[in-house]
């Protein structure tokens, strides 16, 4: 890899973690503004989307009798 290839990836990566850290401190927020005699509100709520996980039953052990 060349030197500006190292720095866009670098950069990429930069970018990625200071919108995720931004996201972290943001989610569940709520911002209001006042401009010109008007009000304005936005809500900032992320879900969560990963599936939780699936408990699977303890396997079952045969004894021969």
């Amino acid at each position: 890899m060349d030197t500006n290839s190292t720095v866009i990836i670098a950069y990429c990566g930069f970018i990625v973690s200071l919108g995720a850290t931004i996201l972290a401190v943001i989610n569940h927020k709520r911002c209001r503004s006042r401009c010109f005699g008007r009000d304005m509100s936005v809500s900032i709520d992320v879900e969560n989307t990963t599936p939780p996980k699936l408990k699977s039953p303890p396997p079952e052990v045969y004894q021969p009798v």
